[in-house]
């Protein structure tokens, strides 16, 4: 019953110990969290600003070169819930909201 693979090689790759740099560590995350919270914000702030700024049409990427794919091939977003295409050929990148639903950056 369950899995049926073989274990995986890093489970065989533990300390014997509780190394002390691993206590610095556990002591330094609580700070390390706070401080990130503390940034949220601002980067809310920084990805409204971003999102509200002008969107650059798929031709001048192609133009200048800054799509990886072909320019004959459609260009697809990278995750499906990351990325919209509108039907002016725009791409439009979304941001997920508190709830867990994708906002469009309009």
């Amino acid at each position: 019953m369950g899995d049926r693979r073989p274990p995986s090689k890093l489970g065989e790759v533990q300390p014997d110990h509780w190394p002390a740099e691993y206590t610095t560590d556990l002591i330094d995350l609580p700070g390390v969290l706070a401080l990130l919270v503390d940034l949220e914000p601002d980067q809310a702030r920084l990805l409204d600003h971003v999102c509200s700024g002008p969107l650059l049409p798929i031709s001048d990427l192609h133009a200048h070169n800054a799509l990886a794919t072909p320019p004959t091939r459609s260009a697809r977003p990278p995750h499906a819930g990351s990325a919209s295409c509108s039907t002016a050929g725009e791409w439009r990148w979304c941001a997920w909201n508190r709830a867990g639903s994708r906002t469009s950056a309009r």
